[in-house]
């Protein structure tokens, strides 16, 4: 995703991929800087300001590329400047941007088993042991010739790079992603096969179980959960919020509206196809259109009616 700019620091603000080969972590040990974090940059020498790391040394594909929203809330009674962002590895993060110091963190999935906790003076997960080249977090370790370890959220985590959104005024948060879990192992690689520019995932995944959605909504002033919302199916449109309501697509063609303070839905219709894009809004002449595209299917994710479903390349328009 793109970057953010805040221009009273200067600064632009990005998320970095995961380290690889990402399944394998002894091709790679140590914390792998500076993967899987947040990054401030001066935006006009392009120094590095501050980095903060969200899952060091990851074997569980969680990359934080994801939106950077900058938000100014007051927290306990101060003024703050604030980089909030929901992390693919299923944790609502907020850090000060002007520095890169941890705020607040909370689980936005249902099911999370890869760590037991966020360390509240840190961030870190509570496992992380920087003097270890190879992290055993809560889920297990990721070993050659080991386990297959069970990780919750599924590797295209609890929201991956599509589209989060934030209400200016409320200061409330929205995103959408996916509820499950995925089944990791190492694979041998002999070198003679590898060839460069070629992936190289060290390793092999599957889903495990059930893979569904939900739509939810934090409070940045405190970093907690206002709404929640479960749904049929992973969402990988992303959401466009709205003063009083949020909109998102699901892979079933379904399109819908949502209450922007309760997430109840008050609107939908199904158009076929799939989606996996954001809506957006935009303003004619002083009257207000919703547009969102669908295209081919993004994936079944083991739902059978899903599998035959096909693609429906078409831009949809409506009016409010």
């Amino acid at each position: 995703m793109t970057g953010a700019y805040d221009p009273t620091e200067n600064t632009i603000y990005w998320g970095t991929g995961n380290p690889v080969p990402m399944f394998d972590p002894e091709y790679r040990p140590g914390d792998n800087l500076f993967s899987n974090s947040s990054i401030a940059l001066d935006a006009d020498t392009g120094k590095l300001k501050w980095y903060f790391q969200y899952t060091p040394g990851d074997y569980m594909d969680y990359d934080e590329v994801g939106v950077q929203q900058l938000v100014d809330v007051t927290i306990d009674g101060q003024p703050r400047k604030v980089l909030a962002h929901f992390g693919r590895n299923g944790i609502f993060y907020e850090l000060d941007r002007t520095n890169g110091s941890f705020i607040a963190a909370n689980t936005y999935v249902t099911k999370l088993n890869w760590t037991k906790g966020i360390d509240p003076k840190t961030g870190k997960p509570v496992e992380y042991d920087s003097s270890k080249p190879i992290q055993a977090y809560a889920a297990g370790a990721l070993k050659r010739g080991g386990d297959t370890v069970n990780t919750c959220p599924n590797i295209q985590g609890g929201m991956n790079f599509w589209p989060s959104a934030l209400n200016p005024v409320t200061h409330v948060a929205y995103g959408a992603g996916i509820e499950g879990c995925s089944d990791l192992s190492t694979k041998g690689n002999d070198p003679a096969n590898t060839v460069p520019g070629q992936i190289f995932l060290g390793g092999t995944y599957t889903n495990s179980g059930v893979q569904a959605g939900s739509l939810f909504s934090f409070d940045v002033t405190t970093g907690k959960q206002i709404a929640k919302l479960d749904l049929p199916y992973p969402n990988l449109s992303g959401v466009l919020a709205t003063p009083g309501l949020v909109f998102t697509g699901q892979l079933d063609g379904t399109f819908g509206a949502y209450d922007a303070t309760t997430l109840e839905q008050k609107w939908s219709i199904n158009l076929g196809g799939s989606f996996g894009a954001p809506a957006i809004s935009f303003n004619i002449n002083g009257k207000q259109y919703i547009a969102i595209a669908s295209g081919k299917s993004a994936g079944a994710f083991d739902h059978p009616e899903l599998v035959e479903r096909g693609g429906a390349n078409v831009l949809y328009f409506f009016t409010l």
